[in-house]
């Protein structure tokens, strides 16, 4: 029961520290950001290095099959509008951004299911 506790508290940590690295990126953006709200428990066998190898390795595929990465932030527009235009533009900008989120999201979970993870979405 030790073991089992330990690596349920591993992940649990690595998922927050995950979170919150989402949140600060989405916060310092004027677009909002939705967190991903995954849990990913570790397969039979895997180290916690191996999981962040994993990790990162999936998030580079999901990056390079979605042309979108959630750790970059959008670049702000300056140009002069009309309050309305800008709440506008930036509504468009968020939808946008979270279909892209969303395609992320999916390539991420698929890739870690194919290496033995489960991955309960929230």
């Amino acid at each position: 029961m030790g073991k089992k506790r330990t690596r349920k508290w591993r992940v649990a940590s690595v998922c927050a520290l995950l979170g919150f690295a989402v949140v600060c990126i989405g916060s310092c953006s004027k677009a909002p950001r939705t967190q991903l709200d995954l849990s990913v428990f570790q397969k039979a066998g895997a180290s916690q290095e191996q999981e962040s190898k994993d990790r990162f390795e999936c998030h580079t595929r999901a990056v390079q099959r979605t042309g979108f990465d959630p750790a970059i932030r959008p670049p702000e527009d300056t140009s002069p509008m009309r309050a309305e235009e800008k709440r506008e533009l930036e509504a468009q900008q968020f939808v946008e951004r979270r279909k892209q989120q969303m395609l992320y999201d999916e390539a991420l979970k698929k890739c870690m299911t194919e290496r033995g993870y489960t991955i309960i979405d929230h």
